[in-house]
C-alpha cells in the first residue's frame, strides 16, 4: 500500500444514501439511476483529484481520501459531502431529497490494508437530517 511506503495517512469514507429505495420504488429505476448519476457528480465536486470515488452497489459509495493528515480533515470532507448531497435534486420534474450516512476509517489507526479498513466498524456515522 502506497500509504505504508510513504508513512502517510489516508481515510476511507463509506457512504450510504438514505431514502434511495423510496425513490426507486415510487418513481422507478430510471429516475433512481439518474439520481445516482447526479449524486456521483456532486461527490466529485467535494474531493480532490487525487481521491477515489467508487459505487459499491445499490446506494453505497466508498471514497478514498489519499492525502489527509488527521481524522479532522476526513471529518471536514464528510461535512462538505453531507451538505452538498442534502441539496434538492430536480429529475424528470420531481424534486428529490436524499441524505447520507457516513462512516470513516483511518489508515493506519483502523487498519493497514483495504480489507481491514472496509471491514472494521467505522467511527460513528455522521448524519445530517433535513
Amino acid at each position: 500500500m502506497l500509504a505504508e511506503r510513504q508513512r502517510s495517512s489516508l481515510a476511507v469514507l463509506f457512504l450510504d444514501l438514505d431514502r434511495f429505495k423510496h425513490v426507486n420504488d415510487s418513481l422507478g429505476h430510471s429516475v433512481g439511476d439518474q439520481l445516482l448519476q447526479e449524486v456521483g457528480k456532486r461527490l466529485l465536486k467535494c474531493v480532490h483529484g487525487t481521491d477515489t470515488i467508487c459505487r459499491q452497489g445499490g446506494d453505497e459509495f466508498v471514497i478514498l481520501l489519499s492525502e489527509i493528515d488527521h481524522l479532522r480533515a476526513a471529518q471536514q470532507v464528510a461535512e462538505k459531502l453531507l451538505a452538498t448531497i442534502a441539496q434538492p435534486y430536480m429529475i424528470n420534474a420531481h424534486e428529490l431529497h436524499v441524505t447520507l450516512r457516513i462512516g470513516i476509517s483511518i489508515h493506519p489507526d483502523d487498519g493497514r490494508d483495504a480489507e481491514a479498513l472496509l471491514r472494521m466498524p467505522m467511527r460513528p456515522c455522521i448524519t445530517r437530517k433535513n
